[in-house]
């Protein structure tokens, strides 16, 4: 028995999910539909720390911060509408994969939310393509907090619209600022491996392979 996720289990009516690389392997086909877009757009060729930058970070920090390092005259609001429409031909064409142990933990009796530095349009694609959608109360996009992670915006309002207090969620997150972003909002933080760029369990309260392995424990505690 997990010790800590025992006296947890007896006050969380929450769980706050963040979408990309915790419910489904999709940053890495984010970072591949943004490097077209500058490579067709703007005749640029993204570096690692382009790339790096993506995951965890909300989409018009991630347009902004491109447009200004490459001095492009570009628009955020263009991008985004690009990609999205980019990323909903690829699903309707490929099954994205799906992190183990999905199924199982949405299952639990605990009230589930989504948190996501995506926007509104990218959300619906991707949960609508897993068919869960109907799973999460709220959906936040960054579109609706603004203050991309690692700022605590998006986890409060979740907590708000939820009618939950910290000490009553629990977060799952894949990456740095996402756990930084949690842990802001004093709510216990869970890094989940599977599909995370770098292993960052050093930011997190807590830290699992797979949401499989969490909810094996949570099961038990």
């Amino acid at each position: 028995m997990n010790p800590v996720l025992a006296g947890l289990k007896t006050r969380v009516k929450l769980f706050i999910f963040d979408m990309d690389d915790t419910l489904a392997d999709t940053e890495r086909l984010t970072v591949s539909l943004i490097e077209r877009y500058f490579s067709e757009r703007a005749g640029v060729k993204l570096d690692e720390s382009d790339r790096e930058f993506v995951f965890g970070h909300g989409w018009r920090d991630i347009y902004t911060q491109l447009i200004g390092k490459y001095r492009l005259s570009l628009n955020p609001d263009e991008i985004q509408a690009a990609v999205t429409d980019m990323k909903r031909v690829h699903v309707e064409q490929n099954e994205l994969p799906r992190a183990t142990g999905l199924d199982r933990i949405l299952a639990f009796p605990v009230r589930k939310a989504l948190v996501s530095g995506s926007g509104t349009g990218e959300i619906r694609v991707v949960l609508d393509h897993l068919g869960i959608r109907n799973r999460f109360d709220p959906i936040l996009s960054v579109d609706d907090f603004h203050h991309g992670k690692p700022d605590p915006a998006g986890f409060r309002m979740a907590l708000e619209l939820a009618g939950a207090m910290p000490e009553e969620a629990i977060v799952f997150e894949d990456s740095g600022s996402g756990l930084m972003s949690g842990r802001a909002a004093d709510i216990f933080t869970v890094f989940v491996r599977e599909f995370a760029w770098s292993d960052r369990a050093e930011l997190a309260d807590a830290a699992f392979d797979t949401l499989e392995a969490f909810s094996e424990a949570w099961a038990q505690a």
